[in-house]
């Protein structure tokens, strides 16, 4: 069955990342997420500790952007 990978790149805004990954969950296909955040500041992280525990995340500190961080997650540098 075909599943899919989907890398969500993160940078503060933690009410539109909450709404992305609600959205993902309600998907029928299956597929993993890996966040890639890049310095968030604003209880990014928290929230997706605890609202998310099935995220993969990958914190890049002291990047302020997500083009650079988000290019590790597809090479299997997923974290928790």
């Amino acid at each position: 069955m075909l599943s899919v990978d989907v890398v969500v790149p993160v940078l503060d805004r933690s009410d539109l990342t909450r709404a992305c990954l609600h959205d993902l969950a309600a998907q029928d296909l299956p597929h993993t997420v890996t966040s890639v955040d890049g310095g968030s500041t604003d209880g990014t992280l928290s929230m997706l500790r605890d609202e998310f525990p099935d995220v993969g995340l990958v914190e890049v500190s002291g990047t302020r952007g997500t083009r650079p961080p988000a290019t590790r997650a597809p090479r299997g540098d997923r974290a928790r």
